[in-house]
């Protein structure tokens, strides 16, 4: 399946058509497990969003389904996914753009792959809404502004080749319980552990210019390295 800027979400998105949302790719009815959604260059930061499983955590711009692969075709360099910060904050921590209707840039689920991106803006919530397991420090409202595990995914997910910047959450400012490969994080915020990154195993990572406010690991928070 295709995705472009200049495409139409009506088309099939099979090569040589493209879909033009992430939304319109991620949710054709013919994509099925072990298939890629490759994306043309080009910054992706439309009005759609997408909510895992219909219910009412945090948008994203995209949700990956599991054991599939979202991958840029032109790199990381040219290829961008932008997340929003909340119209309102939350009061508990105000500056950075976290609250109800925050965008994350991608959520993943079980066995899905995220290749080749530069991931920016993404934001949470920094207290809790209406999600079930009602934990803060590792829900999937707060946690992961610019990459999130939902649920049954944590740490059976991965990014690669990514860039994550100028992301935030409550915690795991750039992503939060996956497995990360040669990405970069640079100048992310948590409110309370992993600025850069928390609960995910890091292979051949770089991480500058994150902070955190709260607990400790303004780079990474409980991470495997």
């Amino acid at each position: 399946v295709y995705v472009a800027v200049d495409g139409d979400d009506a088309a099939t998105g099979f090569y040589p058509s493209a879909a033009k949302t992430l939304k319109g790719a991620l949710t054709n009815p013919d994509l099925a497990s072990g298939d890629t959604v490759l994306a043309c260059a080009g910054t992706y930061a439309p009005d759609d969003t997408m909510m895992q499983d219909g219910g009412t955590y945090i948008r994203s711009r995209a949700v990956v389904p599991a054991n599939v692969t979202l991958a840029s075709k032109d790199g990381r360099d040219v290829t961008f996914i932008r997340g929003a910060s909340a119209t309102v904050e939350d009061p508990e921590f105000t500056g950075h753009g976290l609250g109800v209707d925050a965008i994350r840039c991608v959520t993943l689920l079980s066995g899905a792959r995220l290749k080749g991106f530069t991931l920016v803006d993404g934001r949470t919530r920094a207290v809790l809404g209406d999600e079930g397991d009602k934990d803060r420090h590792a829900g999937c409202e707060t946690t992961g502004g610019g990459v999130g595990a939902f649920k049954t995914a944590r740490n059976a997910c991965w990014v690669e080749d990514c860039v994550i910047s100028n992301c935030a959450a409550y915690r795991g400012g750039g992503d939060m319980a996956v497995r990360a490969k040669n990405c970069i994080f640079r100048n992310n915020y948590a409110c309370y552990i992993g600025g850069g990154t928390s609960d995910t195993q890091v292979y051949g990572c770089l991480s500058a210019g994150n902070t955190v406010d709260g607990y400790a690991q303004s780079s990474i928070g409980f991470g495997y390295v």
